[in-house]
């Protein structure tokens, strides 16, 4: 996820996400000054990141990252569905639902 969201704040959206889920976040940030850098580091593993990167960055890297985020968070999220009010996502089979739709 990009910090610098148009129209949106990315620190929050962040700390938003991990406030309703145990969804895995890659936080991303472009800062010129090495201080920032080491600041918007700090501040993306305080609000619950899993891992923090610069722009530009490489894809191949990014791609490792999310790979070793992903596998060692395997057994963090045990159940094969989330559910959040009238919305259930399957995650085995990529679905959504919403409840009245489904007839419960």
């Amino acid at each position: 996820m990009d910090i610098g969201l148009p129209g949106q704040d990315g620190w929050w959206v962040g700390w938003r996400i991990r406030e309703l889920a145990p969804t895995p976040i890659i936080i991303l940030s472009a800062r010129a000054e090495e201080r920032d850098e080491e600041m918007d580091q700090a501040l993306a593993l305080t609000i619950g990141g899993d891992d923090q990167g610069a722009k530009p960055f490489s894809p191949r890297q990014l791609t490792a990252r999310a790979q070793a985020i992903l596998r060692h968070g395997q057994s963090a999220v045990p159940e094969s569905t989330l559910k959040r009010g009238e919305l259930t996502l399957d995650l085995a089979s990529y679905q959504t639902f919403w409840d009245d739709l489904k007839g419960n």
